[in-house]
């Protein structure tokens, strides 16, 4: 009797453990698409990598783990996950993985962007806040940035006197070039107009597309060498473009400083005895004092400024300025707007920003419509977690796809609708506390340029709107092209006239 309870017990157990286990497994593994055989999911991702994993998420869920080749992956596209992959365990995914395009183009992973989490990336990110982006540093560069503006504001002016077109992406990029080399090195090496600006928009964009670019040599480690796509060389050849670009910036700086008595003329190559100086001239100084800062890390911190901080504002206002010619019911509201607010003989500054909600809440809209990073930078988990029910396991790439998040119709109505009348009177915002809208990211990696970079989009977008009308035959095409940023296909090129009967620009 005693063996037939023990055998019954036994096998109640092992049924029980089964039950148990093929439960807790069912619920650890979350759905994912049929994947094919050595690719995974490669075949997958599309020219629009974006939408076409937003599309599949619909069947799949809201975490959706995807097989890249050899690497693991999952996609996050809904805000309760990223929240939890963002602020429950921000430590667990605070690392990125590096692409090699990215590592060959950040000088050996050796900018902010890119670092390793760890004391390196701290004393960057520590740099970067204290000398570039704190609220004292960014109240002292208003003159100037409202400088570069004004100057962008004239030189419209004059082209709209002419009845010449205007790009409104390499506008605006030159503008924000002239604040960012302000901001870096205190001097303008690069003029509005001239065939060296010209040039490094091209070569942004194409930092920007190499390093989003799906690369064999990523998704199977064993290609590395061969270089099948010709992706690192490609790579190779633009760093090295770059490095002539910094060389001269640096080499300018220097002479610069030691005429000023502020550098002893000890080493000019590496940078040796600066005393004290804007950002570029911090990072020498930190060389000098042996903080653990080479030339590679200069560099590569000054590629991530001029990157970052150039074409993600650029291209945001790009789609806000397509967008409202599309909707020219929405920027005559927002023109009126600013007219009251401001008045019609005077520019517009920083300091109006507060006073104009309805652009604020354009822009809100703008982001989350046409996010300038819509699948973020992936991070990289350190060890194994659980989120929603669901294990991401250790070296799994997350990408968190608030393209996505911002078109969900469980989360927004009519979320294909231009509408910035949606966040007019809501306390929603985009600096990394509301899920729904997550432009910058969030957690310990959120984009440090935030505060700056959502500055100059309300005050370029504003100005804009403000002085002059904008027309355009027809409906602007909003076909999308994918790279770690999100770019228009097709530029947004407009003809100008001035609205105001003064202008106080020039």
């Amino acid at each position: 009797m005693l063996l037939i309870v023990v055998a019954v017990s036994t096998l109640i157990f092992l049924l029980l453990t089964f039950l148990i286990s093929n439960y807790t497994s069912a619920k650890a593994q979350a759905p994912s698409p049929p994947k094919w055989p050595i690719i995974g999911h490669l075949h997958l991702l599309g020219k629009l990598p974006h939408q076409s994993l937003a599309a599949l998420s619909l069947t799949y869920g809201p975490i959706m783990p995807f097989k890249l080749g050899m690497r693991k992956a999952v996609v996050i596209s809904s805000p309760h996950p990223a929240k939890q992959i963002f602020k429950t365990h921000d430590r667990k995914f605070s690392s990125r993985p590096v692409p090699l395009a990215a590592k060959t183009l950040s000088y050996g992973g050796n900018s902010l962007v890119w670092a390793a989490y760890g004391h390196h990336w701290r004393l960057l990110r520590r740099l970067s806040f204290t000398e570039l982006f704190s609220t004292k540093r960014l109240n002292s560069m208003e003159k100037f940035r409202k400088a570069e503006v004004s100057k962008t504001m004239a030189s419209i002016y004059e082209e709209s006197i002419k009845g010449n077109s205007v790009n409104i992406g390499s506008t605006v990029f030159s503008t924000m070039l002239g604040i960012v080399e302000n901001m870096v090195c205190g001097n303008y090496v690069f003029k509005k107009g001239d065939e060296l600006a010209t040039e490094l928009k091209g070569m942004v964009r194409d930092v920007l597309k190499l390093s989003g670019e799906p690369n064999a040599s990523d998704f199977f480690p064993f290609l590395r060498g061969l270089d099948l796509q010709g992706v690192e060389r490609r790579a190779q050849k633009l760093r090295e473009r770059f490095d002539g670009i910094f060389s001269e910036m640096i080499e300018r700086r220097l002479k610069d400083m030691r005429e000023k008595g502020m550098v002893n003329e000890r080493d000019e190559e590496s940078g040796r005895g600066i005393k004290e100086s804007d950002f570029l001239g911090v990072l020498l100084e930190l060389m000098d004092h042996n903080e653990g800062l080479q030339m590679e890390h200069v560099k590569g911190m000054l590629m991530d400024m001029f990157i970052a901080g150039t074409d993600t504002t650029s291209a945001t206002v790009e789609w806000a300025m397509a967008e409202l010619l599309n909707h020219p019911y929405v920027m005559e509201e927002a023109r009126d707007e600013l007219r009251r607010v401001i008045g019609k003989d005077k520019m517009m500054e920083e300091s109006h920003i507060p006073d104009v909600p309805f652009l604020q809440a354009i822009v809100k809209e703008v982001l989350r419509l046409h996010p300038a990073a819509p699948l973020l930078i992936p991070r990289l988990c350190d060890s194994d977690c659980q989120i929603d029910g669901h294990i991401i396991e250790k070296n799994t790439e997350v990408l968190v796809n608030v393209w996505a998040i911002g078109r969900d119709p469980k989360v927004w109505s009519d979320p294909l609708k231009f509408d910035p009348s949606r966040f007019v009177g809501t306390n929603l915002e985009f600096k990394g506390n509301d899920y729904e809208l997550l432009p910058f990211g969030a957690g310990r990696r959120i984009c440090i340029g935030m505060p700056l970079a959502s500055s100059m989009v309300h005050l370029v977008l504003g100005s804009l709107l403000h002085y002059f009308n904008w027309k355009v035959e027809g409906e602007v095409d909003m076909t999308e092209e994918f790279g770690i940023t999100l770019q228009k296909a097709l530029p947004l090129v407009v003809v100008a006239t001035p609205s105001l009967p003064l202008n106080p620009y020039l």
